[in-house]
C-alpha cells in the first residue's frame, strides 16, 4: 500500500471517529444502544419518556453513518461504552447483559405538603369510604411502590362501590402525574387479558370494568405472576419483570374480583366506597352538594392536575410506608368480610346446605345438579344455570378447599346392591362405555339416604318431596 493510500485511509477513520464521535454526543442519542436478541437499535427520549427502535438500514439513514468506515467506528464505539446487550427487559432490577428499558428519571419528586394537599386526601377518603384502616392502605401502598417499586407482590387494589367517588381520577390522573403518563394505563381488562404486551413498562394499570367469571382465572394468572411474555409488533417475543400495581375498579356492590377462598384473595386488597367525591368533600368543606361540585371544577386544573400539589399527597403516601418494615399486604377489612357474604351465590348455599348438615350421608352428583338448577331458576327467573360440566368441577374444587371431610368419587362402588355408602360421600354415575362423558340419569332410589341434607328442618320431607318431582321430572 502506498504513502499517499495510507494517508488517506488515514483521514477516512479518522474523519468516521469524529463523526461517530459526534453523533454519539448528540443529546438525541444519550440513551442509544444495540440489542443483539432483536437485531435493533434503541433509543430513549429524555424529553418524551418514550424509547423507540430501528434497524440497521434505518440506523444508517443518519449522514454520520453513511460510509462503510464510519459504520465500523460506531459499532465499536457502542461495544466500548457498554451499550451493547444481548437482550432487553422492562425491570426495576435488571442489568448486565439486559437492556434495561423501565426508567424512573421522569418520576415526579415529593415535595412538602400545602394547604390544597387535603383536596388530593379527600380523593383517597373518598374511595375508602372516609375509613382511616382504607385510607391508610392506599397511602402505604403507593408510597410503597413509589419507595420499592421492584416489589411485585404489591397487593392489587379492588375499588368498587359508588359511582363518581374518584377511581378514574386517582388511577388515570394523580397517578399519572407521579410515575408519567405513559407508564400508566387505564383501560378494560377485555382488551389486554390476551396480549401482556400492553402490560409491559407499566407502573400503574387499571382496569375499569368487572371482569366475567371467565376473565377472573386470567385476571389472577396475571396479578399473581413476577413476570410477562411480551409479543411486541416487530419484535421477538421476549419475557419481561410484571413491573405494575394493578387497580380493578367497578360501581358494582359485588366487587370486581370474585373471592374464592382458596388462596387468591390474598393477591387484592378490598376497598368499598359508599359516598361520592362532591358528598365527601361537601361533608368535610361543610358546603352543600352543588357548591361541591362547582368547586371540583376548579381544584382539578388547580389541584389534581398541578404537580407540585400532587407531590405533597406523595409525601404524606412516602411518610405512611416509611412506618412499614415490610410490603403491605392485602387489605381485607370490614369491607372484605362484607363482600364474602355479598358474592355467595345459589351454588355455595346449596353445598353448605348438604355437606355441613350433620346428618350428612351421600348424594350423587346427578343429584345435587338437579338441586341446584330447581334453586337457581327460582332465585334468578329467567337466567341460565350453568352447564353440568362446569357445576361438577366446581364441586369438586370447591369439596378440596372448602369441606375436607367429604369423600369425592368418580365410580359407583357397591350402589348397584343399593346398599347405603360409607358416611360423606359424593359419587359419579358413571358409564364406563362413553368414555370422557358422564351419561345423564334420573336419580337413583337411594338417593333418598341423604338423610335429608337439602334443607333446614323439617328437611327429610322437603328432600323426599324434592326427590320425587326430580325423579318424576
Amino acid at each position: 500500500m502506498s504513502e499517499s493510500t495510507q494517508e488517506k485511509q488515514s483521514a477516512s477513520e479518522l474523519l468516521a471517529r469524529k463523526l461517530v464521535e459526534e453523533l454519539l454526543s448528540d443529546p438525541k442519542y444519550e440513551h442509544l444502544a444495540y440489542v443483539k436478541e432483536d437485531h435493533r437499535y434503541w433509543n430513549y427520549n429524555s424529553i418524551d419518556h418514550r424509547w423507540s427502535y430501528w434497524g440497521p438500514d434505518a440506523m444508517r439513514m443518519d449522514p454520520r453513518l453513511r460510509s462503510n468506515a464510519a459504520w465500523m467506528q460506531f459499532k465499536l464505539a457502542l461495544d466500548a461504552l457498554g451499550r451493547i446487550y444481548d437482550s432487553k427487559a422492562y425491570s426495576f432490577g435488571a442489568g448486565g447483559d439486559h437492556l434495561n428499558l423501565m426508567l424512573t428519571d421522569h418520576w415526579l419528586k415529593p415535595e412538602p405538603p400545602t394547604a390544597n394537599t387535603r383536596f388530593l386526601e379527600y380523593v383517597l377518603a373518598s374511595l375508602g369510604n372516609d375509613k382511616p384502616e382504607n385510607i391508610k392502605h392506599l397511602m402505604q401502598v403507593v408510597g410503597w411502590k413509589y419507595l420499592h417499586p421492584e416489589t411485585w407482590q404489591l397487593p392489587a387494589l379492588c375499588l368498587y362501590g359508588r359511582g363518581r367517588s374518584g377511581k378514574n381520577l386517582f388511577a388515570s390522573t394523580i397517578m399519572s402525574m407521579i410515575f408519567g403518563q405513559h407508564q400508566c394505563l387505564t383501560t378494560t381488562f377485555n382488551k389486554v387479558q390476551k396480549f401482556d404486551s400492553a402490560l409491559a413498562g407499566k407502573v400503574i394499570v387499571m382496569f375499569d370494568e368487572q371482569p366475567n367469571r371467565e376473565e377472573q382465572s386470567r385476571l389472577k394468572e396475571i396479578v399473581g405472576n413476577p413476570t410477562l411474555e411480551v409479543e411486541a409488533k416487530g419484535c421477538n417475543t421476549y419475557k419481561t419483570d410484571n413491573t405494575a400495581l394493578y387497580i380493578i375498579a367497578t360501581n358494582e356492590p359485588t366487587g370486581p374480583v370474585k373471592i374464592e377462598h382458596n388462596g387468591t384473595e390474598t393477591r387484592f386488597s378490598f376497598i368499598r366506597s359508599d359516598i361520592s367525591l362532591a358528598e365527601l368533600i361537601a361533608q368535610k368543606e361543610k358546603i352543600t352538594k352543588e357548591e361541591a361540585l362547582t368547586l371540583i371544577d376548579e381544584v382539578d386544573k388547580t389541584v389534581f392536575r398541578n404537580p407540585r400539589e400532587v407531590a405533597g399527597l406523595l409525601q404524606l403516601c412516602i411518610d405512611e410506608a416509611n412506618k412499614l418494615t415490610s410490603a403491605p399486604k392485602a387489605h381485607h377489612g370490614e369491607d372484605f368480610k362484607v363482600l364474602s357474604t355479598t358474592q355467595r351465590d345459589v351454588t355455595d348455599d346449596i353445598m353448605d346446605e348438604v355437606f355441613n348438615y350433620e346428618n350428612f350421608d351421600y348424594i350423587t352428583l346427578q343429584t345435587l345438579y338437579a338441586i341446584y338448577v330447581k334453586r337457581a331458576k327460582e332465585t334468578n327467573q329467567g337466567a341460565y344455570p350453568m352447564a353440568t360440566p362446569r357445576f361438577n368441577a366446581r364441586v369438586q374444587e370447591q369439596i378440596a378447599r372448602r369441606y375436607p371431610h367429604i369423600r369425592y368419587h368418580d365410580r359407583r362402588e357397591n350402589i348397584m346392591q343399593q346398599a347405603k355408602p360409607v358416611k360423606a360421600y359424593v359419587y359419579y354415575q358413571h358409564d364406563r362405555y362413553i368414555l370422557g362423558f358422564f351419561k345423564p340419569s334420573k336419580p337413583e332410589p337411594t338417593d333418598l339416604y341423604l338423610s335429608g341434607a337439602f334443607l333446614a328442618e323439617p328437611s327429610k320431607q322437603k328432600l323426599a318431596l324434592l326427590t320425587s318431582a326430580i325423579t318424576a321430572a
